[in-house]
């Protein structure tokens, strides 16, 4: 998919307009229509703001992933965390670790609340 594509399919996950967008964004409504069309780029600091309104990667923005979400947090930690780290490096590696990461993130708050606590279960019986 194209930036313009998955700018428009994020715009409409969010019932707005290009007009919507464009006065949240503190654009001209002709700027994003550009971008849904793919007549226009946008350059790295307004991929940047884009990308945190929508709460997504610049990754995902541009096509380049189908993860949607960026794991600021979680990749600040991996940066203090060795075993952290390796952990998310085998998910990346492993295609059955990138299924069942993918599945997760249809996850709610309180389903993943579960899940960890599963897992603290499991960490103490092993």
């Amino acid at each position: 998919m194209k930036f313009g594509e998955i700018l428009k399919k994020l715009r409409n996950e969010k019932n707005m307009t290009q007009e919507d967008l464009a006065q949240v964004l503190n654009f001209k409504r002709s700027t994003v229509a550009g971008y849904e069309t793919d007549d226009r780029e946008p350059d790295f600091k307004t991929l940047i703001k884009i990308s945190d309104y929508f709460n997504v990667s610049v990754d995902y923005l541009l096509g380049t992933t189908q993860i949607k979400y960026d794991f600021k947090e979680l990749r600040a930690a991996a940066d203090h965390d060795a075993g952290l780290a390796d952990f998310i490096n085998e998910l990346i590696r492993r295609e059955n670790l990138q299924t069942c990461s993918k599945y997760l993130l249809t996850f709610s708050n309180e389903e993943l609340n579960k899940l960890i606590a599963v897992f603290k279960v499991l960490q103490d019986e092993c």
